[in-house]
């Protein structure tokens, strides 16, 4: 998947709160308390990528789906699945037909969490839109973060994170002919849907043996996924 790793780096923050009228600091605290106190949420997702900061064009549009419980996650983009265990952590891409086993890892929105994204910080600002507020982060040219600004649009009335967007300092090759180049910085766009706080228990989403069992020592594709490739990373 062409925007795999732009995706992949994207953060999750989604919280709930309540508040009349707020600086930039206090929107950020109140989401980073709130999304501290989440022990459980599912939402849906919509993934944009545009090929440049100003561009209006889509260039690809994806969907995906969250399940989190404390630090286990279960994510899909489009056809491919994240599940991230307790002792493990599975890729499965259905367009290839394969499944990557590896050891336990952190979940995706830890790798660029907002207190990272903060520290890399130059300039916040906020305005009150009609029913969000929007908050704008600029981060130093300097930053170890690959963006250089990063926006939250975020309900005024709960405090629900409708949509990010990602402007990254790094550039991308949109170029379709292996013989010209076309670089350029991507911006990602993500849109957040049917949000639900505290939902049904799904643990099974986390056990491996709904993706892969065990015979004889050996380790085979679960039946739903009878017919994909295997390969064990911790080996």
């Amino acid at each position: 998947m062409r925007t795999a790793t732009y995706i992949f780096i994207a953060t999750v923050l989604l919280f709930s709160g309540n508040c009349f009228s707020m600086t930039a600091e206090e929107v950020l605290s109140r989401l980073k308390n709130n999304y501290s106190n989440v022990s459980r949420i599912e939402y849906k997702t919509v993934y944009e990528l545009f090929k440049t900061h100003s561009s209006s064009e889509i260039v690809s549009s994806y969907n995906g789906y969250v399940y989190r419980e404390g630090n286990l996650m279960y994510q899909k983009i489009h056809n491919t699945e994240f599940v991230y265990g307790a002792d493990f952590s599975l890729k499965i891409n259905s367009d290839e037909k394969a499944m990557q086993l590896s050891g336990r890892q952190q979940t995706l929105d830890l790798e660029l969490n907002l207190d990272e994204t903060l520290q890399h910080c130059k300039e916040k600002s906020v305005k009150e839109m009609d029913g969000y507020y929007s908050v704008t982060l600029t981060l130093k040219p300097t930053s170890a973060v690959p963006l250089s600004v990063m926006k939250l649009r975020v309900d005024k009335k709960d405090f629900r994170l409708l949509q990010l967007d990602l402007y990254y300092s790094v550039h991308q090759d949109f170029s379709t002919d292996y013989r010209v180049k076309d670089l350029q910085r991507p911006h990602l766009r993500i849109r957040f849907t049917k949000i639900t706080f505290s939902p049904s228990d799904n643990k099974s989403l986390f056990k491996l043996e709904r993706y892969i069992e065990k015979r004889r020592n050996y380790l085979y594709p679960a039946a739903d996924y009878k017919d994909y490739t295997l390969t064990d990373l911790r080996i």
